[in-house]
């Protein structure tokens, strides 16, 4: 998320809100990441567009892979790209919030 954030420069709210197809698309029968990340700013709802860099797309795909592997092999793009942990969440993106909190420290 961080690599996405410092180069497309969205708001974390925007980053959150984000879909695989998005993100994503199907090429001769394959997925692949796009060239460019096309959005709607939910803050000032200005369209927005902004080309991913080779590093950058190599980032996302090596994420989408290791996050969302089995969506990658059914070819379901229909899924938030930044997932919430939460057991009992569903299919709802992470919380911005969330991404704040201290870490809590477990007693030895």
């Amino acid at each position: 998320m961080f690599s996405i954030g410092i180069n497309t420069a969205y708001r974390i709210s925007d980053l959150l809100s984000l879909m695989l197809s998005d993100v994503l698309e199907l090429y001769r029968q394959k997925v692949r990441v796009k060239s460019r990340l096309k959005m709607t700013e939910q803050k000032t709802e200005k369209n927005n567009s902004v080309i991913l860099t080779k590093k950058l797309q190599k980032d996302i795909w090596d994420f989408v892979v290791k996050e969302h592997a089995q969506a990658i092999d059914q070819q379901d793009l229909d899924h938030y790209l930044f997932m919430s942990r939460k057991k009992n969440a569903g299919e709802r993106p992470l919380r911005s919030n969330i991404l704040f909190q201290k870490p809590v420290k477990k007693p030895d």
